[in-house]
Parts: structure tokens; sequence; C-alpha cells
């Protein structure tokens, strides 16, 4: 009877953990990443150090590894103030069995944590040649651990952080010995600041200095403008070549195209050896869709990825996003009927990108775009960019962190700005009026739910 009275009681504390995680990250996310995503995952803990996140689907565990695990283990540390491992891995879909009470006389051996599993790479001997030669250098690269920096050097939506992603879980296939780590420039840029704010310097630069054998690191062109940080990475990457220590980054401008930048840093990426991915062709997209409506358990009638491929944008990161929509709202077998409902829609909405909204929000206004990520406080900047914020996060999808990005913004503020912003549209007449005016210039020909209000 007290056995099964702690059976329930651990349940009890599992599932309020969980519920409790879920609930901060509604409010971190967008709807549509908390829905698509976060309510996806089926959540266990393994022992008193370790929780299994789990899902039938790889794009769900995809997308959890790659844009939420440092979030969710943040959150599981703060709630049992100890650290906490998590382990994502993929189910089969059916139900798990409850565990069976074992005789007490028979030692029960230790619950040991499951290894995630390293992610299928996709189809890339049907990439274009120069692709393939990228990934041919990157592969070579990792086999012969090359001391030195690899800089990846791609636009939005080539891939790069997937190539990344690849690439770490294929060194540590390799090098199961040594200790790899995978960071994007937004994730080192905050640590650092936190160390510097809580005088920890000699911690944090112990850490990143002498606790790895290799380092790869996503968005480096985050610490664009950041000087101080800047200089304490070249500081790092100084160390780690007295070390012979690998180091694999991805960054969206060429090297040679970066401004307020440290000299000596952009010397040294300038001079590292680099790889370029490029937009995809027409074959490169069918390919890239085909793979997801297999990982998707997606059925469609004939020539109907052939169309995706044809009509949207020579992006992977929208491909994904559009395949993502389609696994969520389309039920059975995708015919071409559905496409005409979807593609226009949410095609349409991705080709706006979120820079070129704001320059649209700072022209409607009569503003430069320089106005809406300065530091001013004037009624009428603070509007437009609380406008710019509110189109973000309707049209987009945008997180906080996104918006702040492209604000100039702490996430808080951009928090801030979207509880005024429905207050405004309640209130004030003149942003009523402004949103009017964006929609009556800039979204004419927009389906009828994009619409701002």
């Amino acid at each position: 009877m007290k056995r099964e009275q702690q059976h329930d009681q651990g349940q009890h504390n599992e599932r309020a953990c969980w519920v409790n995680i879920q609930n901060q990250l509604k409010e971190d996310v967008s709807i549509f990443i908390w829905n698509g995503y976060v309510r996806q995952l089926s959540c266990r803990q393994l022992n008193d150090t370790a929780y299994e996140l789990s899902s039938p689907h790889a794009h769900i565990l995809s997308y959890v590894e790659t844009h939420l695990r440092s979030h969710l283990e943040a959150r599981f540390t703060a709630f049992h103030q100890r650290p906490i491992e998590l382990h994502i891995v993929q189910t089969n879909g059916s139900r798990s069995k409850l565990p069976q009470v074992k005789d007490e006389r028979q030692p029960s051996a230790p619950v040991a944590p499951q290894r995630r599993p390293h992610r299928k790479t996709i189809g890339f001997t049907q990439l274009s040649h120069r692709t393939q030669k990228t990934f041919s250098v990157l592969k070579k690269h990792i086999q012969v651990q090359h001391d030195g920096l690899f800089v990846l050097v791609g636009a939005s939506g080539t891939g790069k952080t997937y190539a990344l992603r690849t690439a770490y879980d294929m060194y540590r296939a390799m090098h199961p010995t040594q200790t790899c780590r995978f960071v994007s420039g937004e994730q080192w840029v905050n640590e650092y600041i936190e160390a510097a704010r809580m005088g920890r310097m000699t911690a944090f630069n112990h850490k990143w200095r002498q606790g790895y054998d290799v380092l790869f690191v996503d968005d480096v062109d985050f610490l664009n403008g950041k000087l101080k940080s800047q200089e304490n990475f070249q500081k790092l990457l100084d160390v780690l070549s007295r070390r012979q220590v690998s180091v694999y980054m991805a960054t969206s401008v060429a090297p040679a195209r970066l401004e307020k930048w440290d000299k000596r840093l952009k010397s040294r990426l300038c001079t590292a050896l680099s790889g370029h991915l490029f937009h995809p062709t027409s074959g490169e997209r069918l390919t890239f869709i085909e793979h997801l409506a297999e990982q998707l358990e997606l059925r469609a009638e004939e020539g109907v990825w052939q169309e995706v491929a044809l009509k949207a944008p020579p992006s992977f990161s929208i491909l994904k996003g559009l395949m993502t929509h389609i696994h969520f709202f389309v039920e059975g077998t995708v015919s071409h009927h559905d496409l005409v409902d979807i593609l226009p829609a949410f095609v349409d909405t991705q080709i706006e990108k979120p820079s070129v909204v704001i320059k649209n929000v700072a022209q409607t206004c009569g503003l430069e775009t320089s106005h809406l990520t300065s530091s001013s406080r004037l009624k009428h900047i603070s509007q437009a960019r609380v406008l710019a914020a509110h189109i973000l996060a309707t049209r987009f999808h945008a997180s906080l962190q996104e918006i702040g990005r492209l604000l100039n913004r702490h996430p808080s503020s951009v928090h801030a700005m979207l509880k005024r912003a429905n207050q405004l549209k309640a209130e004030d007449m003149s942003f009523a009026t402004l949103c009017r005016q964006y929609e009556a210039q800039y979204l004419e020909q927009a389906a009828p739910q994009q619409r701002l209000i």
C-alpha cells in the first residue's frame, strides 16, 4: 500500500512539473509553436536528474532539439533547483504499458537514461553539385579532426542550422569520447552578459576555454555591433587555437561583408576554411518535400508535391513550415483542392519578410527604419514600434525573442508592446487608423484571416 502511494505521489509531481513548464513556455513562444510542438510532447521522469520527452513524430523532435531544448532544460532546472538532463526520443506511437511491480526479493536494476538518437540526414546526394561539395568538405574536416575554424555561410532558409546540427551529430558519432557543445550566438552572448553582470567571468572563461574539445556556434553574426562580446569571443578563439580545438560556425552574412566587427575577429573569420550553402532548386525542393512527407506520414495525389515544389519559395525553412501546416490542417490524402486553399495564403504570408515589414511600417508612419530600432520613446515612434511588433506576432507568429532581435528590444519589452497593441486597438482611434493605412497599402490582396484588425 505504501509503495502504491509513493508511485502515485511521484506521478503527481511529474505531471505538476510538466504542466508548470508548459504554462511558462506558453508565454515565451507563439501559440502556433505551442500547439504544434510543445503540446505534442509526452513527459516522463527517468530518475532524480533526468527527464524524457517523447513524440512519435520526427519533425516535432527535430524542432524541439534545435529551438526549444535550452529553454526546456532551464525550466526543469529552475523547477527542481538542481541540474536536470533532458533526453528527447521518438516513440512508435503506441501507448506505453505501466511498469509491473517486481518481486521485492529481486534487486531492481537502476533506470539508465536513454541517449537521444542521432538525427537522420536527408538525401544530400540529390542536391546540387556546389552544395554537395560544401558537405563533402565539412564531412572531411570532421573525419580528420582538423584543428581550426570552419565557417558555414548561407542566406536565411538555406539550411545552415540543420547542416550544423547534422555535423554536430556526425562528430559525436565519430568521436564519442570527446566533449562537444552546440550553442547559438544569441545564447553565448546571453551567458556572457549574465556572467559579467553577476561577476562570474572567471568561471565563464574557464567553462568555454577549457571545458570542450569541439565547439559548434550557430548564427555567429548575432555578435554584430556587440564589441565587448566580440573581444571576449576573439580571446576564446585564441585559446582554442592554442589548444588545437576545432570550431564550426554558421553565419548568414559572408565574413568579408560583416560590419561593426572587431578587425582581428573579422580577419580570423575571413581566413578560415569556409563552405557556402545556396537556395534549393526545384529538384532539391521536391526531394526535401518528399522526405518531409515520409517523416510526417502524409499521402498525396499524383503531382501534388511537384506543384508545391514549383510554387513554394526556394527556402528550406519555409518548406518545412508549409509541410507542417499541411500536416496539421489537412485530413486524409492531400489533394490539389487543398493546395488551392493553403498554398497561396501561406506562401504569400512568408514572402513578405519580417525585415521588410519593419521597413514598410516605417514608411507608412513617415519614419526611417533606424527610428524603430532606436531608444527613442517619442509617442509617434513608440506607436509605430508597437504596430510593427503587432504585425510580426499576428502575421508571422514570431516569438518574443525574434521580434526583440528585429526591433533591438528585450523580450519582456516586446511582451509589453503586444499588450499595449491590444489596448490601443480598442481605445485609440489613431492606432486603428494606422493599422488600416498599412493594410490598405501593403495587404490589399491578403487573405481575410491575415487582416490586422
